[in-house]
């Protein structure tokens, strides 16, 4: 003989209908043979005991339903935090003087890199160091690269789009220019490497 709970709704109807005049406590805890219990009914909640406890006239009540927990909402792309004026960051531009971005140098490897306003966590950089062979002349004169890139970084959709793209001469020729209009500009034009004989300011090929 095992000590079991009621174990479906029919075993507790029946424990409610017992008749106390034939000598039974109709509060008495039940005592039935294993075999009798249907292993693949489920376990009564607590408001189905307590209605059995109650007496015969008890109602079961449904025992309380959790409410649905809200779907979580889709997370938003990343914010880019407002670009703001600092020594320490040369603002790009566009011809309506809405910054698009900031370029920084790193003292630590001589490089500059521009951190792009249109993408989240989206950044070109470039060396000032000079160049070290004739294939790469180019490298050392990076802001007209780095200012144009930035500048037509809200053609793409994405971060990665915009990372493979290659600004003209003519609109590296132009950012530089506009670069210069910056009263902190002079700062950032020494750390470029000096100009190589018969080169113009603003390279032929990309550094």
């Amino acid at each position: 003989m095992q000590m079991v709970k009621p174990p479906c709704w029919d075993y507790v109807n029946k424990l409610m209908s017992v008749d106390p005049s034939e000598g039974q406590d109709p509060t008495a805890t039940a005592v039935v043979e294993p075999d009798q219990v249907d292993q693949a009914d489920q376990a009564p909640g607590p408001s189905i005991v307590a209605a059995a406890k109650d007496g015969e006239d008890s109602v079961p009540v449904e025992p309380p339903v959790a409410p649905a927990r809200a779907k979580a909402k889709p997370r938003a792309a990343a914010a880019i935090p407002e670009m703001r004026e600092r020594h320490d960051a040369l603002l790009v531009r566009d011809q309506d003087g809405t910054c698009c971005g900031a370029i920084r140098h790193k003292p630590t490897s001589n490089d500059m890199f521009v951190k792009c306003g249109f993408h989240a966590d989206c950044t070109k950089t470039r060396t000032c160091n000079p160049p070290t062979s004739e294939k790469r002349r180019a490298q050392g004169r990076v802001l007209g690269f780095l200012s144009g890139w930035c500048l037509d970084g809200g053609q793409f959709d994405s971060k990665v789009e915009h990372f493979k793209y290659i600004p003209s001469l003519e609109l590296r020729k132009t950012s530089r220019a506009r670069l210069k209009e910056e009263v902190n500009s002079r700062s950032f034009f020494d750390l470029e490497r000096a100009k190589l004989d018969g080169e113009e300011s603003e390279p032929e090929k990309c550094p």
